[in-house]
């Protein structure tokens, strides 16, 4: 098959029609080929991409197991609701000498007794370490109020750091999507470098035959070759590109760098455009970081509650055993139980100053929540705009790629006819290179705005 059929029916079966769908399988047919040469790289679709970052992502692992610290915190914080028991054992060793006088008669006088002592009498301490053991259980009353507010102090930083999961995942598939699209851009990139290593090749030659013939000059052979070259070194900076792109797309999914893969566009779909009312109230139900912010306007109110809470007394009920080993004269043992209370009953203006704090931090967390909330707005609006351009962009560009090939195949039959110039053709093909560049910017800059939306909408 000689070059102008190559060309007319490549244009044919790679450009039959100026749409999406028709590029989207005009990339993955084209790499399909190429990538038949290496049969031991699996195929790696977008879905599958997505499904290992988030089976074995190291960062969000890291915050899933930021979610379990902060349920293990909460968990914590209600056994705060429980009494608490406690054992205390205190031995002792007397380094200076004690000793008690009991003057005569302190303990009474009585009839037919006397006093009691009846003389002064001086009793020693006892020599050798003596020992307390005491166990008490205590169980707060007047607190549960207050303990019951912490805990849900705890409960609201456990959503928190669920928002945030779901934060960190929402990055983690943009990403994957970005750098999955950026691998399709580069091995569109090198098909098309292929396809002119291919056209020069065969131009090369002819042109060659030509400079025999006498009807083309040698540095025209030159410039051909020049050309040819030049796209060598193209494909081999795309192909080494591609390897970095592969290895980078790879730690993203948590598995070894060197893992080799094809990607493939079979799943690849870019959705209808939503409406604006639509995709803004989608967006306010589902983004994390309004959610977040929600959560610390939440968090400061609980936060105002238990401040507020501390001019309460303290109050509980507690039981108490205490235990006297080698102690004479007071009892071995002492079993109680009553209440016990604690209030500080003036502090100065100190939690009054710290209510107006928290008041302050109140107000600053609903600034936060419609600031988040406009930004939210802004930039949900401003991706779908770019959405609707990159669609528009893409089937220019490809109106572009369609004509700039059907430029090529007819200058190409001319030159064959010595109709055309030989730099008629060279430009020929700089045009349709150019508008290959121009067609797969154009289509990476679609997937990415469609990811983009996705992430301002709140999905992944």
């Amino acid at each position: 098959m000689d070059l102008a059929s190559t060309i007319r029916t490549s244009a044919l079966s790679r450009l039959a029609a100026c749409s999406i769908p028709v590029a989207l399988g005009f990339i993955s047919a084209a790499w399909a080929q190429q990538g038949s040469t290496s049969p031991l790289a699996d195929t790696l679709t977008l879905d599958r991409a997505i499904e290992l970052s988030l089976q074995a992502n190291r960062k969000l692992d890291n915050a899933s197991l930021e979610v379990q610290k902060a349920g293990d915190s909460l968990a914590a914080a209600r056994t705060q609701y429980l009494p608490s028991l406690n054992f205390e054992a205190f031995g002792s060793y007397n380094l200076t000498p004690q000793e008690y006088t009991y003057n005569r008669g302190i303990l009474g006088t009585y009839t037919g007794i006397g006093p009691i002592p009846s003389v002064d009498t001086r009793v020693p301490s006892q020599s050798g370490v003596s020992t307390t053991l005491s166990a008490s259980i205590t169980q707060p009353i007047a607190q549960l109020y207050r303990i019951g507010l912490m805990v849900d102090q705890h409960d609201i930083q456990q959503s928190m750091a669920s928002q945030q999961l779901r934060s960190r995942r929402q990055d983690l598939v943009k990403q994957v999507k970005q750098q999955y699209y950026e691998i399709l851009k580069t091995q569109s990139a090198l098909q098309a470098s292929e396809d002119s290593i291919l056209f020069y090749r065969e131009l090369s030659q002819l042109v060659g035959r030509y400079v025999k013939e006498k009807v083309a000059l040698d540095y025209q052979r030159l410039e051909t070759e020049a050309r040819l070259a030049k796209a060598e070194h193209t494909a081999r900076s795309e192909r080494n590109a591609l390897q970095t792109q592969q290895e980078k797309l790879n730690n993203l999914l948590g598995r070894d760098v060197k893992t080799p893969f094809q990607v493939s566009t079979t799943e690849i779909a870019v959705g209808q455009p939503l409406e604006q009312s639509a995709a803004e109230a989608s967006a306010l139900a589902q983004r994390p970081d309004i959610q977040e912010a929600k959560l610390k306007l939440a968090q400061a109110q609980t936060g105002y509650k238990i401040k507020r809470s501390e001019y309460l007394p303290d109050l509980n009920l507690q039981m108490r055993y205490s235990r006297f080993l080698n102690v004479d004269f007071i009892p071995e043992q002492e079993w109680a139980i009553g209440l016990q209370l604690k209030w500080e009953f003036y502090d100065w203006g100190r939690k009054s100053h710290d209510l107006a704090g928290k008041t302050v931090g109140i107000t600053q967390a609903q600034n936060d929540v419609r600031d988040t909330e406009a930004q939210v707005l802004i930039e949900v609006d401003s991706r779908l705009r770019e959405l609707q351009e990159a669609r528009e962009l893409v089937k220019v560009t490809q109106l572009s790629v369609a004509a700039a090939r059907e430029k090529l195949r007819v200058t190409m039959n001319l030159y064959r006819q010595k109709s055309a110039l030989l730099k008629d053709v060279l430009q020929a093909q700089s045009d349709l290179t150019d508008a290959n560049s121009e067609f797969q910017t154009a289509l990476l800059s679609l997937w990415t705005a469609q990811a983009q939306l996705d992430k301002a909408l709140g999905v992944g």
